[in-house]
Order: C-alpha cells, then structure tokens, then sequence
C-alpha cells in the first residue's frame, strides 16, 4: 500500500522526487497485478502456518503456494528492472558508464534469479530454509527501499537548499552592485557579469560535494545494513570477522573484522572531510553574515576535527579488538 501512494499520480515520486510520469504509470501497471497476485498467496501461507494443524498440509501446499509467489515475484523484477525498461532506461542513458550502468550484467541477473533460486530451494524439500531466507532476501530489499527514500529526500532537500542559495547571492550582488554607483556602467556590468559566474560556479560545486557525502553515507550505511540482515544467516561472515590476523601481547589480538571497520572508519573519515565544507556552505556558513576568509577558516578546522575523530575511531576499534584465546598460537 505505500508503494503505491508513493507512485500514484502526483504522489511523492512525481512531486517530489522529480520521477517523470511513464516510468511511474509502467511501474504502478505491474505492481498492481503483483499485489493482485501476491496478496491471496500471502493470505494462505501465513494462515497454513499459524493454525499448524497439519505438518505435512503445510510443508506440501504451502510448498507450492511459495513457489508460485516466488516466481510471481521473479517475473515482476524480470519486466521492471531490464535495462531497457521505461523505469530505468532513461536513468541509465544520462548515467552512461557509470556503476550501475556498468555492473547491470550483474545486477540485473541477480534480481530476477534469487526468488527462483528460493523456488529451487524449497521445490528440492528444504521449505523452512527457503522461507527464512527469503524473509531475509525481503528485509533486505526493505533495507534498499528504505534508503533510497532517504537519500532522495537529502536530494531533494539539496536542489531546494541550492535555488534558495542562488536566490541569497543575486540579492546579496544587487545590494553590492547599488553600493558601487560611483563606477562606471560597462565596468559595474562586467564585474557582476564575471561575480555571478563564479558564483554559479561555486554553488555548484558546493551542491557535487554535498551529493557526494550523501552518496558515500549512503554507501556505507547500506553495507553496515545488509551485514547486519545476513549475519545471523551466514556464520561465515562471523567466524571471517573473529579471524585473528596477529597478536600484540598475550591476552590481545586484532581481528580482521575489527581492521576491517577501522579501515571503513578511515574511509568514511576521508570522504566526510572533502566533501563536508559543502554541508557547512549550504547549511550554516552562507547563512551567516562573515566573509570568505572567516568561512575558510571554519571549514579547515572543522576538516581537522573530523580527521582527529575518524582516527581515535579506528584506532579506538583496534585496540578494543577482543582478547586473545586460550587455544590460539602466537603467529
């Protein structure tokens, strides 16, 4: 149900996040007959298996209900996410060898094969595997859905923060432009000719910075995310992440999992530091009534503070690396 307000006409999609109207008329044709389909073969799973009056009624048709909700399923993201769909075409021609673009080959397989693969898993006898993986495979994609909302708002709070920018420097050129009376016209024009380029120019670059930074905590929170779904399904990231690497002293140890956040943490740092002056230019800085050298100023040492914290972070999660077993050796 909020899929579909999200895409109804002059939903959420169209109004706000700037989605054209024949992507979202073609994916609200499909998603209606998913939900048509989808929502009977729900209805009798779920039932079948609170009432639980009949093992062997539940392992066989409720098989069989799976099956075909997972093919249902696969067949829907068959149609809607092909590169050539009138939902991603066009997304992927003005992001042309750009990631997504590039690893479509991947991607799109992945979609439409994984509820077969579940149809596989549990038509071959291991129905409750198949059924609790696929409760992870759906939180997942809640996950995905839940940040690409997000990220959208942030986006979108952009644009509109960028307009409102623009609209603050043409007023502040005007205001300095009266100031200078005394000057000659084709002088005065000139200057407010090459100041509004640069200006445009450096609200620009504010805005790529601060998409940027959006992108990159997107990224990461997106990948803390899915570990933490997958974890509890998949031992092996656990035992990966406990892995020891070396030993410092006799009761401590780091481990690749806790070099692996320190070095996350290191990257995260990174990112948030180059691109965070454009955060602090739209937010606060643009706001204030300082100069430029003043703003400079600001940003370097918030930069620094960013680059002290992100260090005591990985150092910190490091050193706080679990102690050394009983049954391990020193390398």
């Amino acid at each position: 149900g909020f899929l579909i307000h999200l895409f109804m006409p002059h939903g959420l999609a169209e109004a706000h996040f700037r989605i054209r109207r024949e992507p979202l008329a073609f994916l609200r044709r499909h998603l209606r007959w998913l939900f048509l389909a989808a929502m009977p073969m729900v209805f009798v799973l779920e039932v079948m298996r609170a009432q639980q009056i009949s093992q062997a009624w539940y392992t066989t048709a409720g098989r069989v209900v799976f099956i075909a909700a997972d093919l249902g399923l696969a067949v829907f993201l068959f149609i809607v996410l092909r590169p050539t769909s009138p939902l991603l075409d066009g997304y992927l021609r003005q992001r042309r060898d750009g990631w997504v673009d590039r690893l479509r080959y991947i991607w799109f397989p992945l979609a439409f094969l994984s509820p077969m693969g579940l149809a596989a898993v549990a038509a071959s006898g291991y129905f409750y595997g198949a059924r609790y993986l696929g409760d992870r495979l759906l939180d997942t994609v809640l996950v995905v859905v839940i940040l690409l909302l997000v990220r959208a708002m942030f986006v979108r709070w952009l644009g509109i923060a960028q307009r409102k920018l623009a609209l603050l420097e043409r007023q502040k050129r005007q205001e300095a432009t009266l100031e200078q009376t005394l000057q000659d016209a084709a002088g005065r024009q000139s200057e407010t000719a090459e100041t509004k380029a640069q200006t445009e120019a450096t609200i620009s670059q504010i805005s790529q910075q601060t998409r940027q930074l959006i992108d990159a905590v997107a990224a990461v929170l997106l990948l803390i995310a899915v570990w933490y779904v997958w974890d509890n399904v998949l031992p092996a990231l656990a035992m990966v992440g406990r892995h020891p690497l070396w030993t410092l002293n006799d009761q401590e140890q780091i481990t690749l999992g806790a070099l692996a956040t320190a070095l996350l943490a290191l990257i995260l740092t990174v990112i948030v530091a180059r691109n965070v002056p454009g955060l602090l230019e739209i937010v606060i800085l643009r706001r204030l009534p300082i100069d430029r050298g003043v703003r400079f100023a600001i940003i370097t040492v918030c930069r620094y503070v960013l680059a002290i914290i992100g260090m005591v972070i990985a150092f910190s999660e490091v050193a706080s690396a679990g102690p050394r077993s009983s049954g391990s050796s020193r390398p």
